[in-house]
């Protein structure tokens, strides 16, 4: 992760035009 910042609104609000429809959601995970 380049920039940390922008991270926490998309997770918050999702990405995308669809994200209503439960698209643009994303999985986070720790490697």
């Amino acid at each position: 992760m380049t920039e940390p910042e922008i991270l926490l609104p998309a997770l918050l609000n999702g990405i995308g035009p669809a994200k209503s429809f439960g698209c643009g959601l994303l999985l986070v995970r720790r490697i």
